[in-house]
């Protein structure tokens, strides 16, 4: 069973220009191990160690904050999330989604959160996570698979599925409006997607201008994992759905992530998502979309205008 520890500091980055990385909780050590060969790979996922890391925007809080995280050498990046926080005026979610380098385009590396303001006089901080595994012996192949929409529009709407063979850790999602400086497109969904049958094996992803016409192209991201050697065994993907939050202009919403998902099972959370129902009206929009600790997945909404109650139900992704 995981021995859960949790530490901070200062960790190199692989961006100067962002803030250095702060590793906010940590899941199981694996097994001290010597070689860097198939016997070095323990078959079960449960023996390796996930971690959590996290960056948050600069302190002169800005309007339209953004930041991006990248876990040490020697992780591969299973998700992530974002939280925009208000100190003045409002703003809403706008991407959470994986980064990659131009060599590795279906790899990801980092996570990224954006974010817009709303009105004027917004002052606002971000901080993004991404959750990632240990695994310098490349037990594992972690790969991401991508769908973008290909015409612009007020409330546009994606999924994509996973390769053959993966099984879902998590995803991502990013809106771009179709004229850059306009009003902005707005994440409202983010969730874990299924195609046929009863498993979840890809990711859906939806956004929606406010008050002001701005067609927009959104992509979503679903990241999976499966087996890189001999002798290790395939995880399964475990999808909680929380209780649906009550309506209201700004709901909240909580899915259990690590030990909760099935009764019995040990299960090690790796990303998360969320769905606000926002109806009619001008709507209720995101502002936040991830993992609280290791215990599991928070979600937070709010209203685009005069009153918009909502109802929101955050979505937890653990595998066994």
């Amino acid at each position: 069973m995981p021995l859960f520890t949790s530490c901070s500091g200062h960790l190199p980055g692989r961006r100067a220009a962002f803030m250095s990385v702060a590793l906010l909780a940590a899941f199981a050590a694996a097994p001290t191990r010597a070689a860097s060969t198939q016997d070095a790979c323990s078959p079960n996922f449960s023996d390796y160690k996930v971690s959590i890391f996290g960056s948050t925007s600069p302190t002169s809080a800005a309007p339209d904050p953004s930041s991006t995280v990248y876990p040490p050498n020697g992780y591969k990046v299973l998700s992530g999330g974002a939280i925009v926080q208000t100190l003045q005026g409002s703003a809403f979610l706008t991407g959470s989604y994986p980064d990659f380098d131009s060599d590795a385009p279906d790899v990801p590396i980092g996570w990224y959160g954006d974010s817009k303001h709303q009105g004027t006089g917004t002052r606002a901080r971000l901080t993004t996570y991404v959750i990632a595994v240990y695994d310098p012996n490349n037990c594992w192949s972690v790969k991401a698979f991508q769908q973008s929409t290909v015409t612009p529009s007020a409330h546009p709407s994606v999924t994509v599925a996973l390769g053959t063979g993966y099984v879902l850790t998590g995803g991502g999602a990013r809106a771009i409006p179709a004229t850059p400086g306009g009003n902005g497109s707005f994440l409202y969904s983010s969730i874990p997607w299924v195609s046929a049958g009863s498993a979840y094996n890809g990711w859906s992803a939806q956004s929606k201008d406010q008050s002001i016409n701005d067609p927009a192209n959104i992509t979503a991201w679903a990241i999976g994992i499966k087996p890189a050697v001999a002798g290790v065994n395939m995880p399964t993907s475990n999808v909680n759905a929380g209780k649906p939050s009550a309506s209201l202009n700004n709901p909240i919403a909580l899915a259990n992530g690590y030990n909760n998902v099935l009764p019995g099972v040990n299960c090690t959370l790796t990303g998360g998502g969320a769905n606000d129902n926002w109806g009619a009206g001008w709507g209720n929009l995101l502002t936040a979309i991830y993992p609280l600790g290791t215990s599991g997945w928070e979600a937070l909404g709010q209203s685009s205008g005069p009153e918009s109650a909502s109802v929101l139900t955050a979505y937890s992704v653990c595998l066994n």
